[in-house]
């Protein structure tokens, strides 16, 4: 790159190398220190009466008890760990998939968002928030009072926030997107709980998003204009749907990710493999000239069902297996030693000697962990690195309050020693029979062919050599 500089130096290709430079340096500070949590989690909590008329509108909307509601009891559905003991089921339904209709696929699957959960809730007053998984209330990027007059009083939308990166001409801008994935009320008295996942989505994309997308934007343009002139303001969140496929249509989703084409980046990715990106969806090529990108970590599979309050244990999470990760509280001891623990029935678990990190990941660990000491505990994510045998430190987890039970640690780490990748995946749910579902026999094939030929090359370097030496 240097000897790329000196030469274009006082031509027009300077700048370009230039911002080429730039680009992966950015890429490579941010791959060994990721900003976009910290970028996600930097919002303001509501008030203490906005919270009350928030909690208030989700009881309303979701018929639960006021009890339920203020013992911080989250509703929003959650998934299970997919692991090769569902594949079965997934395959039954793939075969059984042959209509054209979204409403008439038993499974849809949709990329899973590297992004912060959050319902947004809107009260009766038009006021909306962020309510996590803590059931603690956020005001929104732009404010409870102009993001709320964007919805019909007592809509609720599940989704994530997420740092998505936007091209527009040739300037990238990063926006707070909630990315929508399911809808629990509009507002009306109708039961859009009881009606099953593609019929959510329909009144989603239908009745909700187009006229708050419209009057988002039309503050986001206000925003613009103002700080263009010379003012403030603060930017709202831009709002989303995301994409549903078939289970036929896998391909064509996985198809939308990549990793960063720079050299440099993909050196990072070696390293720290959780950044991926997903790209706009080849069938909205509508939103193409914005170019929207976001980080990803897998696919989930959902079924095309009612509404389930908690954990449902058909909503599936496949995670690549590089991203696999676990959520532990850490501990520094007094001579600054990294404890590290899960929760278990009789409260924390301590799991001495299991996680190992490398000397970088650790100082990264302790140098958040420091800002976090008057918020204690702190609960960080760890990825296992299957080649090396260490962890990776990922980030850590404002939005979460305790670890992962044990039972989910000792589940995750089964995942990772099953290793259910991509391309086994795509196999078996396109295998049209049980009877086709030979992937193992297929793979062992390639494996042998690949050892063959490694030891065939050494032969015959081994052969050239003592040929030259006489």
């Amino acid at each position: 790159m240097t000897q790329l500089l000196r030469t274009a130096s006082g031509t027009p290709q300077l700048d370009q190398l230039v911002g080429r430079l730039s680009e992966e340096l950015d890429a490579i500070i941010s791959a060994l220190n990721p900003r976009e949590e910290a970028g996600l989690e930097d919002l303001g909590e509501a008030s203490d009466a906005i919270t009350a008329r928030a909690r208030e509108a989700l009881t309303g909307a979701l018929g639960r008890s006021d009890r339920d509601a203020r013992e911080g009891s989250f509703p929003g559905t959650m998934p299970i760990n997919m692991s090769r003991r569902s594949l079965a089921g997934l395959q039954h339904y793939a075969l059984k998939d042959t209509g054209d209709e979204r409403g008439m696929a038993p499974y849809l699957c949709a990329e899973k968002t590297d992004g912060v959960r959050y319902l947004l809730v809107v009260t009766a007053q038009r006021e909306a928030v962020l309510m996590d998984r803590k059931m603690r209330a956020f005001e929104p990027p732009g404010g409870v009072a102009a993001v709320g007059g964007c919805f019909a009083p007592g809509t609720v939308v599940d989704g994530e926030l997420v740092l998505c990166r936007m091209l527009q001409g040739q300037q990238v801008f990063v926006v707070k997107t909630f990315l929508a994935f399911d809808l629990l009320s509009d507002g009306s008295n109708e039961p859009i709980m009881n009606m099953v996942l593609s019929d959510r989505l329909s009144v989603l994309e239908t009745r909700v998003l187009p006229g708050a997308k419209a009057a988002l934007r039309a503050l986001q343009d206000g925003v613009r204009a103002a700080l263009k002139a010379g003012g403030a303001g603060d930017m709202p969140l831009d709002l989303r749907v995301k994409h549903f496929y078939r289970l036929r249509e896998l391909p064509g989703l996985l198809d939308c990710v990549r990793t960063p084409r720079s050299g440099v980046v993909m050196e990072c990715d070696t390293l720290f493999p959780r950044r991926r990106e997903i790209l706009t969806c080849p069938d909205r090529q509508g939103e193409a000239r914005e170019a929207l990108r976001h980080l990803t970590d897998g696919v989930i599979f959902a079924p095309n069902t009612p509404y389930y309050i908690g954990t449902d244990m058909d909503l599936l999470k496949w995670k690549f297996p590089d991203t696999v990760s676990i959520d532990l509280k850490v501990v520094e001891g007094d001579s600054g030693e990294l404890f590290f623990y899960t929760f278990g029935d009789e409260g924390d678990v301590l799991l001495p000697g299991l996680i190992h990190l490398h000397e970088t990941d650790t100082a990264r660990l302790r140098a958040d962990t420091a800002l976090l000491k008057a918020r204690a505990p702190a609960i960080a994510e760890l990825a296992a690195d299957a080649e090396t045998g260490e962890w990776v430190y990922c980030c850590l987890r404002p939005d979460k309050g305790t670890p992962n039970f044990i039972g989910t640690v000792l589940h995750t780490l089964q995942d990772v020693g099953s290793g259910l990748d991509a391309h086994e995946l795509v196999y078996r749910l396109n295998a049209p029979s049980p009877l086709e579902n030979d992937w193992a026999h297929h793979l062992t094939k390639m494996e042998k062919r690949t050892v063959d030929w490694k030891v065939d090359v050494k032969k015959k370097e081994r052969a050239k050599l003592q040929e030259q030496l006489g």
